[in-house]
């Protein structure tokens, strides 16, 4: 079966691609309760969709920390099992490798970097706690220090997650923020993005061409607030 069917979301260019796969894309993808089955499964469909071997598909064991990982050459003999590392941000600057973050609410945070001939690709796994740790632009700085980036090389876009209206948190997390609005219970509504926008306020390059709410748009999107064990898959790829 060909299942290279166009994905819920997709932007192109000559140097990337970026994919957002929802309920639709996924529907064949193997529910099961193991979670290691599902990503296999998940794994599988991206090994088929991409035409590639599955060494090529980087997955990380997400777990709202504050590690970053970096896939090199090196990484390639090493992903041999589901998850290649635990983590929940990752970049590289080898293309036609393909970076993997799972969400359901959270904000997926796509971000490429370009110097002449150069190219690098990133994706992050920004909950509340992601973005109360700066995880984006930890991330970002140890690709550019890593690397050999500058700040203006870089563009930046989101993907899809709860949207400010729709995203209910208590006082104990609104307060590490600035971009939030107070409900007559006393609890607020968190804006995942605009918070992130303040914390890349050197980043020139933003476009939130992917942006959408899951909760709003749940027959599109898996939301974990409305119930979906599934997530969605935020895929970058550098190409040749």
């Amino acid at each position: 079966m060909n299942v290279r069917t166009e994905p819920l979301l997709h932007i192109k260019t000559d140097k990337f691609e970026s994919f957002v796969f929802g309920k639709k894309d996924l529907r064949d993808v193997k529910k099961d309760s193991n979670d290691e089955n599902r990503r296999e499964s998940e794994k599988f469909f991206l090994s088929r969709y991409f035409q590639t071997e599955k060494r090529n598909i980087f997955f990380l064991k997400q777990e709202h920390g504050d590690r970053i990982i970096h896939v090199e050459n090196s990484s390639l003999e090493n992903n041999n099992s589901t998850y290649f590392n635990t983590g929940d941000s990752i970049f590289t600057e080898i293309p036609e490798i393909i970076l993997c973050i799972r969400t359901a609410d959270c904000l997926p945070v796509f971000f490429t970097a370009v110097d002449g001939e150069r190219k690098l690709a990133g994706i992050v796994h920004a909950g509340w706690r992601g973005l109360a740790n700066g995880l984006i632009c930890k991330t970002i700085l140890l690709a550019s220090e890593s690397c050999g980036y500058k700040p203006e090389h870089f563009s930046i876009f989101y993907g899809p997650s709860a949207g400010g209206d729709s995203y209910q948190v208590q006082e104990d997390v609104a307060k590490l923020f600035t971009a939030k609005k107070k409900n007559s219970d006393n609890s607020y509504m968190l804006d995942l993005r605009k918070n992130a926008l303040i914390q890349l306020d050197k980043y020139q390059h933003i476009h939130e061409n992917f942006f959408d709410c899951t909760m709003e748009k749940n027959d599109l999107f898996y939301s974990h607030r409305k119930g979906d064990r599934e997530r969605n898959l935020n895929v970058i790829v550098i190409r040749k």
